[in-house]
């Protein structure tokens, strides 16, 4: 029997490949050139693999991971996806660390295969972190999100099918598709999914473009598809001043007379300070004492029309 045992330490204490693994990136580059993992090899189904932060591994093709031992992929770095798709088993887990992202690139862009539900990450968009995919699941499946033109600015429309663990949407819009900067935090409505819609009221001339993001109770963010739409005419109903403010005060002045409300949110969706209107031309709200510097959302219901305006508190 000695023989026996001595042939057994012999081959786990052979140089190799172990199963279960993990596989780390030690720099960047391409995911089948071996040198970029530390094995020297790539990453299988029985491997646990990690992408630390400051380092980018793009697919030009199917990732196929699937059919093995539960494992964890833990993305520090940018995984990039380059019409390319990562599949992995229900159970298997993708932590997307903060500052990680899996990144959509090309024609196609991305996709993530987990369970039976895939994630599709369009061209120039990512999924941010921290974030965990599992079995298909992110906190919000979105239907839809499109644009028009009304006479008050522009519209955006969008719809969830579901909004698990979720907290707010956030709208940022820019004139360049590269550089944005947030307009609008809206809160959640339902776990089973919801409509939304707000009119941009202060478009630039041209082309704007709009991102929509989901923010997750934990803090973890989703960036949906970038959409765009032109404007070449600015009916302004609702004058917000002074912008910054700087003492507190913010004042609204009217096109004509209006009828409705008016309210003050902090970027958490959290109303600070509301007001009635009654036939007036004007409005005035007071920020609590202690708001401290930042950006804040006015929120006007009036005659029928809705608008949503950003200010900055110094």
């Amino acid at each position: 029997m000695k023989p026996f045992y001595f042939l057994i330490a012999c081959t786990f204490l052979l140089p190799g490949r172990l199963w279960g693994a993990t596989i780390t990136a030690v720099g960047s580059g391409n995911w089948s050139n071996n040198s970029v993992w530390s094995c020297n090899c790539q990453p299988t189904s029985s491997d646990n693999i990690v992408i630390p932060a400051g380092r980018t591994i793009t697919a030009n093709g199917p990732i196929i991971l699937f059919l093995g031992p539960v494992i964890n992929i833990t993305i520090g770095g940018t995984l990039m996806l380059h019409n390319a798709s990562l599949q992995i088993d229900a159970n298997d887990v993708v932590n997307i660390l903060n500052g990680g992202k899996i990144q959509g690139t090309g024609l196609t862009g991305g996709s993530v295969y987990s369970g039976t539900t895939p994630i599709f990450i369009l061209n120039g968009n990512a999924v941010d972190g921290p974030q965990t995919i599992t079995n298909g699941v992110l906190p919000i499946k979105l239907i839809y999100f499109r644009s028009s033109v009304v006479d008050d600015g522009i519209s955006l429309e969008w719809a969830s099918a579901s909004e698990k663990d979720f907290d707010h949407y956030e709208i940022t819009r820019s004139v360049d598709g590269k550089s944005f900067n947030s307009i609008a935090i809206i809160p959640g409505k339902a776990e089973n999914g919801a409509d939304y819609s707000i009119v941009d009221t202060t478009p630039s001339p041209g082309t704007n473009f709009y991102k929509l993001a989901a923010v997750d109770l934990d803090g973890s963010r989703e960036e949906f598809q970038v959409i765009k739409e032109e404007w070449s005419r600015r009916r302004e109903w609702i004058t917000v001043y002074p912008n910054p403010v700087t003492d507190g005060k913010i004042h609204t002045l009217f096109s004509d007379v209006r009828t409705g409300s008016m309210r003050v949110l902090d970027c958490n969706g959290l109303v600070l300070a509301e007001s009635a209107l009654n036939n007036v031309v004007s409005g005035f709200l007071q920020l609590p004492e202690n708001a401290p510097p930042g950006a804040y959302f006015i929120l006007a219901e009036t005659n029928g029309r809705f608008a949503q305006i950003k200010v900055i508190v110094k």
